[in-house]
């Protein structure tokens, strides 16, 4: 590819990587937005990988038997994965819906609970700390923004461009992912995402790998299979409700597994790095990196 089409590439998918994550935060800013008197679950869950896990609940759910660590797998014969794709629309004031819970030892609890207004959920400090991940959000954008910018010929800071976008993107998604529809599906979407850009970046900054340098094209792998991956998550409620749950996974395991993996390259190239004299600078990397990852 001549330098021309590279740098047209480089652009494009730039800009499409930040209109991603400037998406992403505009719909986690309408969130903060939900009327009080709108109808929400009596469960407030938290979503880990793809498994919704209760973190509080109504007097009528607790008195049910209803606890913290409770996992939620369906509801009115609904799966879970399929409540946080469409969202919560078939609430109904006054009437009450039938919820499988899962506890811990593997027991099935069925229930029947009455809707909660979502007043319910502001807990106090809920509505600070989505702020507050809305701004480590923004930050994350800017910082590569302002990186992009200033170095826009160099093919690390597109990079790292992408990367930065994508976890904006990740920490914008991630509140109160059981109360706006598609949020669940928009950050399963991401995490393929994320781990191509997390490859991409550690491949490429501080000290490209000599295995790399010999085959470039192997970074463009991990992003194909992201592309595959991307519209199925979103697309998925058409698979069935066990194939969505199969494509669910898929995107999870990969997405956060190449992330994680991906830390093993700067790792690995650390000696070389302290060979070259820039091994401090490898060494902050991986720590940031670290830190970036934690909450993906």
């Amino acid at each position: 590819m001549d330098p021309g089409s590279t740098l047209r590439l480089r652009r494009v998918t730039g800009l499409a990587a930040v209109a991603w994550a400037i998406a992403a935060i505009g719909y986690s800013v309408s969130i903060l937005f939900v009327a009080p008197d709108d109808l929400a679950l009596p469960l407030r869950c938290s979503v880990a990988g793809t498994r919704a896990l209760v973190e509080w609940s109504t007097p009528e759910a607790q008195n049910a038997g209803v606890q913290r660590g409770d996992r939620i797998l369906s509801i009115d014969g609904i799966p879970m994965s399929s409540v946080l794709r469409e969202g919560v629309g078939f609430l109904e004031p006054g009437s009450a819906n039938r919820y499988a819970i899962e506890k811990p030892d593997g027991r099935v609890l069925v229930v029947d609970l009455a809707p909660a207004p979502a007043s319910f959920h502001r807990r106090p400090g809920q509505t600070l700390l989505h702020v507050a991940l809305l701004c480590v959000a923004a930050l994350y954008l800017g910082a590569g923004g302002v990186v992009w910018w200033s170095r826009h010929e160099r093919a690390d800071a597109w990079a790292f461009m992408l990367f930065c976008s994508m976890m904006a993107a990740d920490v914008a998604s991630s509140p109160r992912l059981d109360l706006a529809p598609w949020s669940f599906p928009r950050v399963l979407a991401n995490l393929p995402l994320l781990g191509a850009s997390a490859f991409h970046l550690f491949s490429s900054y501080p000290i490209e790998p000599n295995w790399i340098v010999r085959h470039r094209r192997i970074r463009a792998l991990p992003y194909l299979a992201a592309l595959v991956l991307v519209p199925l998550v979103l697309f998925a409620g058409a698979f069935g409700d066990a194939g969505a749950a199969v494509v669910y996974e898929s995107a999870f395991f990969f997405g956060t597994g190449l992330a994680v993996a991906s830390l093993a390259i700067p790792l690995m190239e650390r000696r070389r790095a302290y060979d070259a004299g820039i091994g401090a600078r490898t060494d902050i990397m991986i720590l940031a990196a670290t830190l970036s990852l934690l909450p993906a």
